[in-house]
């Protein structure tokens, strides 16, 4: 009898094993195995190598001052070009590059934005971010640390040019850059004791931003760290998009994700949004979401560009190259509406 009772109990464990044991190691597995994925995948995309522009022959660029500075974060050095316009500067336009990038998005053909700037009475600051050509840093992180990057060059051109305020120009993920930037700066005349003190000591608040030209706005930031990893990735198109940008933000020290939608709806400065038909499905619907968005709740406040269709749809970071002359033209038409001399 006691023997049939201990054979009942370790038949009842083996159930166990099975039915709950089992299932739970498999889980477990599984999240292991994913994290894994995500981090490796993380490592691999934020170390890549950025284009860089020093060899590019500087004799065919307008006349530039070196500019040397600090991000943010007070460690990380970055280095770029300073365009000064002969004429009264209306403001700064800075140029934010996108990820993969660096100072000179187009290539030859970022000159044409130089030379039409400076040509419409702006400054021109444009840099590499960290981890990009020449500046320094070890990762990119899709505009999660790089935001810090943009307000060091905001405090540079602040104390350089004469100008009064800046218009942010973000490409890509520079976008995200941008937008984040903007929003860890206090409201004007708001309280800022709760803004940490390397901002508040900047001297500058959100008023100084003056406008906002974003080329390729996508609802969050994460959304082009998944079209980074849909393209570099094993299993990027599914999986990677899922749990990369967060292992990314992790490594960032950010632990939320930010909604670059939302804060384009928060904000009622100007705002020019460039965009196409995507090559990728996800790219362009993020970039309409945004952009509708934002003009149902400012569309006076709101200008569009978009790139007329190709073929096979268009690469984001490329977009100048299809149509030069209607995105500079779409450049002309909003600054004569939102930012006349």
């Amino acid at each position: 009898m006691k023997q049939f009772t201990i054979r009942k109990e370790k038949r009842r464990l083996s159930l166990f094993v099975r039915i709950i044991v089992i299932p739970l190691c498999f889980i477990a597995l599984v999240l292991l195995s994913t994290g894994i994925y995500a981090f490796i995948g993380a490592n691999k995309i934020t170390r890549l190598p950025s284009e860089t522009s020093e060899d590019f022959p500087a004799n065919i660029l307008p006349v530039f001052t070196n500019a040397s500075f600090t991000s943010l974060d007070g460690l990380t050095k970055l280095e770029g070009w300073l365009f000064r316009t002969s004429q009264d500067p209306i403001s700064t336009v800075i140029m934010i590059h996108g990820f993969g990038r660096d100072r000179l998005q187009f290539g030859s053909d970022t000159v044409r934005l130089y030379d039409f700037f400076l040509n419409k009475g702006f400054n021109v600051l444009s840099f590499d971010l960290r981890h990009s050509g020449v500046s320094g840093g070890n990762i990119s992180t899709f505009g999660y640390t790089e935001w810090q990057d943009v307000l060091g060059a905001i405090s540079y051109v602040r104390k350089t040019t004469s100008t009064t305020d800046a218009v942010l120009f973000g490409f890509g993920s520079g976008t995200a850059a941008a937008l984040m930037a903007y929003e860890h700066l206090p409201e004007a005349g708001g309280d800022d004791e709760d803004i940490d003190y390397n901002i508040r000591v900047l001297g500058f608040d959100r008023s100084y931003i003056r406008a906002f030209i974003l080329d390729c706005p996508q609802v969050t930031a994460d959304d082009y760290i998944g079209l980074i990893s849909s393209d570099k990735l094993p299993a990027g198109n599914s999986l990677g998009r899922i749990v990369v940008p967060y292992a990314v933000r992790l490594s960032s020290g950010m632990d939320h994700r930010y909604n670059l939608a939302a804060i384009l709806s928060r904000t009622n400065l100007p705002v020019h949004l460039i965009h196409g038909e995507y090559s990728s499905e996800e790219t362009l619907k993020s970039s309409q979401m945004t952009i509708t968005e934002r003009i149902r709740i400012f569309p006076d406040r709101t200008t569009v560009y978009e790139i007329p269709g190709q073929e096979n749809g268009i690469t984001p970071y490329c977009d100048i190259l299809y149509d030069p002359s209607g995105y500079t033209g779409s450049l002309s038409d909003f600054i004569s509406l939102f930012l006349p001399s």
